[in-house]
């Protein structure tokens, strides 16, 4: 093709133009995103009209994200992925040899600030336990819509699969079906912690949705006969309950005690999905030393004690009442019969009754109930948390938030030392609770309960703003189980191998690159004990040597 010199300086003058244009469109749209918030829902409703008809429906994304998202969740909602075991089940046979760790994973797109998602769903693909319990929700029920679960396994398949040469993937599934949080879909920086947090109670969500259904065809099938179920009685009770729990979730046990009367209250649960740990204020740390701190035995003032409010109450009760029968034994003595005796006897019957009633309560240890006659007494108290019931994954968020005397924040950028082993016994209750405030609330025990680093999550940057990055460790399952290879389980493997993954740049990296890294978020996985080395090194269970 020949080119005049003319032609050529008119066609790259429009070229010109026209990149000036696409310059200035951007522009405008980054504009009117800051002020979609505000836009009247009249005008977002004309324009979702007006706008498709023209072919530009893709402007909506920009102008008004939160209409364009929650159209795009309730098409999801009944689409046929959401409903359709089999699409979200991407194929994992993408080579030849799946032990091959030369091979690279997926990247993911950066679709404006979304690196903290980004590196959570790199973070979450390396979690053998998380695969499996997302396959198990998956097949367990196909009439349900579970938009969150069958696109988080879609996307985590897809960037866990093999691959030779370079790709990246947008996440644009999970995303719509996350859209209800207008914070994932905002073109703003925002936290991966959050968006981990989010991902795990949508999970239970579902979850407890797909439970109902099984406890629902279980009730069921009770009161039906045998011989006509048969084959759907096999199929419903082949699915063990436990096989429905989130992987993520474990319990807290919290126990709070009086220092004065020594009365402990009873010991609350919590379920939990992630323990924070605070970094202190020096240069180093490590991961176990933050640990001991969060399940350390606290003091805490000022705290109301229900028994020692009780004994006060009750104590100003016999007090008033020893007051009144004075006064009316001296109204006796003055021979007067006057309305303000019989009001003092009343006054003293309620007391008797009341104070009775109270005794009898403190007898039977029921002093927890609310009651608003009691007089609130704050005492010094002591507080402990420990895990009553450690989750199959178990996550570490590194709060790294610090204030400074004026009342600003920064970023606390102390270097925590973690370990790829980890023993979580020394931190759980065992079979005997202890009352007394000054003893911890469980005793240690010969067990141990030992977990495996599988990914990380890193925050460079100031508190305010900076770039996320994921640290995975490299698994694949021996074969499988898709509904193209046919396999029935996945036993996954999970290899020394580890990646980088920032956005859509995928890089190797060593394990040691991982532990000098410092995280913002840790991911471990449970394990038993044959899986640990059989290694004399004691850098990979505690690394806070290498200083």
């Amino acid at each position: 093709m020949n080119w005049s010199l003319q032609e050529l300086q008119y066609k790259l003058s429009t070229a010109y133009e026209i990149s000036q244009f696409l310059v200035a469109l951007v522009g405008l749209l980054s504009i009117l995103s800051m002020f979609a918030p505000r836009i009247p829902d009249r005008v977002i409703t004309y324009m979702s009209i007006a706008l498709p008809k023209a072919g530009m429906s893709w402007l909506l994304v920009y102008i008004a994200p939160k209409y364009y998202y929650s159209k795009k969740a309730k098409l999801l909602q009944e689409s046929e992925l959401a409903t359709t075991p089999d699409l979200a089940d991407v194929c994992l046979n993408s080579i030849g040899d799946l032990k091959d760790d030369t091979c690279y994973v997926t990247g993911l797109v950066n679709r404006g600030n979304t690196c903290f998602m980004n590196s959570v769903l790199q973070a979450l693909s390396s979690l053998p336990q998380l695969h499996i319990y997302l396959e198990s929700i998956n097949y367990a029920s196909s009439s349900l819509s579970l938009p969150v679960t069958r696109t988080l396994l879609l996307t985590l398949r897809t960037i866990t699969k093999p691959i030779r040469k370079r790709c990246s993937y947008r996440p644009i599934d999970i995303t719509v079906a996350l859209s209800s949080n207008a914070r994932i879909i905002s073109r703003e920086q925002q936290d991966a912690h959050e968006f981990f947090q989010l991902v795990s109670s949508e999970l239970d969500t579902e979850g407890q949705l797909l439970k109902k259904e099984y406890e629902g065809i279980k009730t069921a099938l009770d009161v039906m006969d045998s011989t006509h179920h048969s084959w759907v009685n096999r199929v419903y009770r082949s699915k063990p309950p436990s096989t429905l729990e989130n992987p993520m979730t474990g319990s807290l046990a919290n126990r709070l005690s009086c220092t004065q009367c020594g009365y402990t209250g009873p010991i609350r649960h919590f379920s939990f999905n992630n323990i924070q740990l605070i970094v202190p204020e020096k240069f180093t740390t490590t991961l176990t030393e933050c640990i001991s701190q969060f399940t350390s035995i606290e003091t805490i003032p000022e705290v109301n004690c229900q028994k020692c409010s009780f004994d006060t109450t009750l104590s100003a009760m016999k007090h008033e009442m020893y007051l009144l029968k004075q006064q009316v034994k001296k109204l006796k003595m003055e021979g007067k019969e006057s309305k303000r005796k019989q009001e003092y006897a009343k006054r003293i019957q309620e007391l008797k009754r009341s104070s009775a009633d109270m005794e009898k309560r403190l007898k039977e240890g029921r002093i927890e109930d609310d009651d608003d006659s009691l007089r609130t007494v704050n005492r010094l108290s002591t507080k402990q948390v420990m895990i009553a019931k450690l989750p199959k994954i178990l996550c570490f968020h590194i709060s790294r938030s610090a204030f400074l005397d004026n009342g600003a924040i920064y970023k606390n950028p102390c270097q925590i030392l973690f370990p790829e082993y980890l023993d979580m016994a020394p931190y759980c209750t065992s079979g005997t609770l202890h009352s007394q405030p000054h003893l911890p609330m469980s005793s240690p025990t010969d067990t141990h309960a030992y977990y495996r680093l599988m990914s990380t999550v890193v925050h460079y940057g100031s508190h305010s703003s900076g770039h996320f990055v994921a640290y995975k460790r490299r698994i694949y399952p021996e074969k499988c189980r898709c509904h193209q290879c046919g396999g029935r389980t996945e036993n996954w493997v999970c290899q020394n191998t580890w990646y980088r993954v920032s956005d859509t740049k995928v890089d190797h990296a060593s394990l040691d690159e991982v532990l000098k890294s410092n995280p913002y978020m840790l991911l471990y996985e449970a394990i038993d004990d044959d899986s640990i080395p059989k290694i004399e090194d004691p850098l990979l269970y505690i690394h806070d040597l290498q200083l």
